[in-house]
């Protein structure tokens, strides 16, 4: 199994990516970036092992890392990540 980002998904990555290298620079950033990457590898080779929302209008799974989380959805084989947010974001409206 695979995954993959939407165009969304993409520009929480580089936002998230920019907001770590400000603020506690460009080694963490990058730490936190692989930390993003280990969690989306865990989600796509055990995509059932994160829970299902049913709050939205379409079922998605979320995967917590760090003070983060990946959205996403199951796309047989593969998953697509929707979004990645920070915990303290609505993350149920803007999918």
């Amino acid at each position: 199994m695979g995954y993959r980002f939407s165009e969304r998904a993409a520009e929480d990555i580089y936002w998230m990516y920019e907001r770590g290298k400000g603020r506690f620079g460009e080694r963490a950033a990058e730490n936190y970036f692989t930390l993003m990457l280990d969690a989306a590898e865990f989600a796509a080779l055990h995509p059932l092992a994160s829970p299902r929302k049913e709050q939205v209008s379409m079922e998605v799974r979320v995967r917590y890392f760090g003070s983060h989380l990946i959205v996403y959805r199951l796309d047989d084989p593969d998953i697509e990540i929707l979004r990645v947010l920070h915990q303290l974001q609505d993350w149920q409206d803007p999918l």
